[in-house]
C-alpha cells in the first residue's frame, strides 16, 4: 500500500475473509497488517473466494471498497493461469505481482475545509437543448433551461427516440462558465490542481469502446475551477437512454465545493 506521495503505508490493519469453493469450505477470517515496505501477505488460507473486509490506519483515508473489484480481477487472472478450483493463497505471495492499494495521508492542508456538498438527478431532452446547473445555491441545486445564472452548462443529443441505447447515436457536452474542468481518475480527489483547466468537455457514443456501447450509464469524474475563484470536484453519471416521461437522457451528479477558495477538498460518496 502506498499513499499519495508514493510512500509505503506501514501498519495498516487489514481484515480479510476467505470463503468456500464448490469443492470445499474456506479458511474464514484472517487479520494481517502492512510491513515496513507497505506489503501485506495472506498466509496459509484456502478457499474459493477472498474478500477484503476492512483496512484502517489512523491519519489515512483508505477507500478499499472502490479498489476491491480490481483486486479480485487480479486474483481471477492468476486463477486462470494456475487452473485451480481451490485457491492456494500461498501462490499469491510473489511481490512482483503485488496488487497496489492506494491510501490518502491526511495532512494539515486537507483538514476540514468549508465545503458546500450536494447531489441531484436531472432529466435531459435529446435535442441539443442547453441546461444550466447552479452549484452555489444555498437551497437545493437547480436546473434551468438555456444558458443562465449558474456555473455548469449541460447539453445532450440523441439521434432518435428509441428506448434502446445502442440504436442511437448520442453525445453529452459540458461547459464551465468563467472557469474550467479537468477529467480525472484520481481515487480520492482530495486536492484539486491549480492549473490545466479547459472550458469544455464532451463524450459521444463514438468515444466508447464497442464492447461497452450497450451500457446504460457512464461515470466520469472532474475537478472544477468555478468563476476562477472556487475549486470543486464533481462525479457525474450520464445515462443516454429514455425512461418514463418526456426526457431522453438523464444525469446524476455529486459534488463538493470549497467555499474558502482553497484547492483542498473532502471525501464524498459516489454512485457505487
Amino acid at each position: 500500500m502506498v499513499d499519495q506521495f508514493g510512500d509505503p503505508v506501514v501498519g495498516v490493519n487489514i481484515q480479510t475473509s476467505v470463503g468456500g469453493g464448490h469443492l470445499g469450505g474456506g479458511s474464514g477470517s484472517a487479520l494481517t497488517a502492512t510491513d515496513r515496505d507497505g506489503y501485506f501477505i495472506i498466509k496459509n488460507k484456502k478457499g474459493g473466494s477472498l474478500q477484503i473486509q476492512k483496512m484502517t490506519k489512523f491519519g489515512y483515508d483508505i477507500d478499499f471498497i472502490k479498489q476491491a473489484s480490481a483486486f479480485i480481477f487480479t486474483l481471477s487472472d492468476q486463477d486462470r493461469k494456475y487452473n485451480k478450483s481451490i485457491k492456494d493463497l500461498d501462490d499469491y505471495q510473489n511481490k512482483k505481482n503485488a496488487y497496489i492499494y492506494r491510501a490518502w495521508k491526511i495532512t494539515k492542508e486537507t483538514g476540514k475545509p468549508d465545503l458546500h456538498n450536494d447531489q441531484g438527478r436531472f432529466g435531459l431532452l435529446g435535442n441539443k437543448q442547453w441546461y444550466t446547473l447552479d452549484l452555489l445555491k444555498h437551497e437545493e441545486m437547480r436546473k434551468i433551461k438555456g444558458k443562465g445564472d449558474g456555473q455548469i452548462y449541460v447539453q445532450f443529443y440523441r439521434s432518435n427516440d428509441s428506448e434502446i441505447v445502442w440504436d442511437n447515436d448520442w453525445s453529452f457536452n459540458l461547459k464551465v462558465k468563467g472557469g474550467g474542468l479537468i477529467e480525472t481518475d484520481d481515487l480520492y480527489m482530495q486536492r484539486a490542481p491549480e492549473s490545466g483547466y479547459i472550458s469544455s468537455w464532451s463524450m459521444s457514443k463514438k468515444d466508447i469502446p464497442e464492447s461497452l456501447q450497450r451500457k446504460n450509464a457512464y461515470n466520469r469524474s472532474f475537478y472544477l475551477h468555478i468563476d476562477n475563484s472556487f475549486y470543486a470536484r464533481l462525479n457525474i453519471e450520464f445515462r443516454p437512454y429514455k425512461r418514463r416521461g418526456k426526457y431522453q437522457g438523464q444525469i446524476m451528479i455529486n459534488y463538493s465545493i470549497n467555499k474558502d477558495g482553497h484547492p483542498y477538498l473532502a471525501p464524498f460518496k459516489s454512485f457505487d
